[in-house]
Parts: C-alpha cells; structure tokens; sequence
C-alpha cells in the first residue's frame, strides 16, 4: 500500500505529512490543531505561536488521556456484565 503525501498549515506553518491515513483525514487533524490554536490565541492573545502550540498540545493530550481512562473504565464495565451475563447463562 502506498503513503498518503499531503501538506498541511498549522499555526502559520507548512508541514509535508507522509501516512497510511487518508489526505482529507490529515486535513481533519489539521483543522482541529488549528482550531484549538485559535482559542487559546484568543484567551491569551500576548502568547507567540510556540506557546499556543504547547498549549494546544496539552489540552489535546489531556483529552486523549480522559477518553482514554473512559474507554478503560466502559470496557470494565463490559467485562463484568458479560461475565453476569454467562453466569447467568450457566445456571439454566
């Protein structure tokens, strides 16, 4: 399978992206980036571009790190209910 060769514009600057990912998807990713960029530019409007890059990137690992720990804790919660659910199953 070939690799998707796109380039994207975060926070003013041009980065060629190479990936097993759809252009459109990298295109996503770029305008998600972008768009938390912008919030915190605007929350703080004395920061440079570096500053809302970090933090754009922390609040984005922050996210990714809480869906993880919900992803973990449903997943929990599915395993003790198919364990209910065959134990249940087993007493008939």
């Amino acid at each position: 399978m070939s690799k998707t060769r796109t380039t994207v514009r975060i926070a003013g600057r041009n980065l060629n992206l190479v990936g097993d990912d759809s252009s459109e998807y990298m295109h996503e990713l770029e305008k998600y980036i972008n768009e938390q960029v912008r919030t915190i530019k605007r929350n703080y409007p004395s920061a440079d571009s570096t500053a809302c890059l970090v933090l754009a990137t922390l609040n984005i690992t922050d996210e990714l790190f809480k869906m993880r720990e919900n992803y973990e804790q449903i997943n929990t919660r599915l395993d003790k209910l198919r364990r209910m659910s065959k134990s249940d199953n087993d007493k008939k």
